[in-house]
Formats: C-alpha cells, sequence, structure tokens
C-alpha cells in the first residue's frame, strides 16, 4: 500500500497511444464517470481497475449498484486481503440499514 498522504503517489497507470498517464492518489479524489454500451467492458475493465487500486490504497467508500456486483466486491477484497473491511448490506442480509428510521430518530429533524 502507498503512503496515503502521497497525494502524488500513483494508483495505477492508464495506458495511452504514445505514452501512459498516471492515475493519482490526488486524481482519485475527483469524479469519475465510466460510460458505454452494454457488455463493452466498463465493470470488468476500468472500473475493476479503480476498484482494485482503490481496496489496495486502504480506502474506504460505499458502492452502489443498480446490478448485481456483489460476487466482484468479494474477489476484489479477496484477492487483496481485505474481506475483514467489506460490509454488504442488503435483503436477508447479515447486515442492514433503515435510512428512514435513522432521519427520524436524529434530534431537530424537520420531518
Amino acid at each position: 500500500m502507498n503512503n496515503p498522504f502521497d497525494l502524488d503517489a500513483t494508483l495505477f497507470n492508464i495506458p495511452g497511444n504514445k505514452a501512459s498517464l498516471a492515475y493519482s492518489v490526488l486524481d482519485s479524489f475527483e469524479s469519475i464517470l465510466i460510460t458505454g454500451s452494454s457488455g463493452g467492458g466498463k465493470s470488468s475493465g476500468v472500473a475493476k481497475k479503480i476498484s482494485e487500486s482503490f481496496i489496495r490504497q486502504g480506502y474506504g467508500g460505499i458502492v452502489l449498484s443498480v446490478k448485481s456486483e456483489r460476487e466482484s466486491w468479494i474477489e476484489y477484497c479477496k484477492k487483496y486481503d481485505a474481506l475483514d473491511r467489506l460490509v454488504i448490506i442488503g435483503p436477508n442480509g447479515k447486515h442492514s440499514f433503515d435510512l428512514l428510521n435513522y432521519e427520524l430518530s436524529k434530534t431537530g429533524s424537520d420531518l
């Protein structure tokens, strides 16, 4: 794992026609948009590269997906010995989160 405070540390390189471009820790603080057609390799290519680099770096985060990416994330975490950091929230799972109840229980709620 790179020093998490070294903003210039390279997470991975993006290949180009003439040279590769380094994707740094600082770059990872910006937005990422991945577009493409169905079956175009977004999840198995770019998203996988980014996800694995974030896990290696020790990042935390939340992944929201309209299609099931659970197995992919389990494999990424196994690969980088990070299963102890993975929490899966879903129907009939070990963990759950009631967002509406959480918001209503906050003091000073306007709802």
